[in-house]
């Protein structure tokens, strides 16, 4: 969702996997609005580039809901 292959490229450093991404997630409890929250900001302060850049709020939670949303085909529009 809007991530460019060197902003993938950080996030997989952090995360090589899809599992390990998701099982991250899944360590918060989504229920509580202070751990969602949380979880929204998961990949906000990786870095990527030559100025070490952070990925940012917005990034990361279209990140997050991508990959939490129970339909994705609505999430990703």
């Amino acid at each position: 969702p809007g991530v460019s292959s060197e902003r993938a490229c950080s996030i997989v450093a952090k995360y090589p996997t899809l599992q390990s991404l998701l099982s991250a997630y899944g360590s918060m409890n989504l229920c509580n609005e202070k751990e969602r929250a949380a979880a929204q900001l998961l990949v906000a302060g990786i870095t990527y580039g030559s100025k070490n850049r952070k990925l940012g709020n917005e990034i990361s939670k279209r990140i997050f809901q991508v990959f939490t949303a129970e339909n994705w085909k609505r999430a990703v529009v």
